[in-house]
């Protein structure tokens, strides 16, 4: 008997705008993996970001790690923020990691957004995130 499966696995890193809508955060995906990288609650990471010849450093804490998983076909369009939508999703059993940071340093942060918004116009508002 040969048993057929088709899996996808996907890990998005997401970090907090400082931007609410209805008194609920929002967050901007600042990374997209297809494996787990092992991060844990109130862990600490670095992002780091090259802006106008000058190197960026933002030290990430880890606030939620949420998981879902969802049989072949049960996979809404809904639960992918907005822009990422892995190709075949309908076809396939998702296993979704979600991993929310925050932001060590505001005020770095607030410089790397801004310049993330100039370069991407219109990407980074409320109504693209999730």
């Amino acid at each position: 008997m040969e048993f057929k499966y088709s899996v996808m696995f996907l890990c998005l890193i997401e970090v907090t705008s400082l931007l609410t809508v209805n008194q609920q955060p929002i967050f901007w995906t600042v990374a997209t993996y297809n494996f787990d990288p092992g991060l844990t609650q109130n862990e600490f990471f670095w992002v780091n970001w090259n802006i106008n010849d000058k190197k960026r450093k933002l030290r990430i804490k880890v606030l939620e790690i949420e998981k879902n998983v969802f049989p072949k076909g049960s996979c809404p369009p809904d639960v992918f923020p907005k822009g990422i939508y892995p190709p075949d999703y309908k076809n396939e059993s998702v296993f979704l990691l979600r991993i929310f940071g925050e932001a060590e340093d505001r005020d770095e942060f607030v410089e790397v957004v801004d310049f993330i918004k100039k370069m991407n116009p219109g990407k980074f508002d409320p109504a693209f995130s999730n």
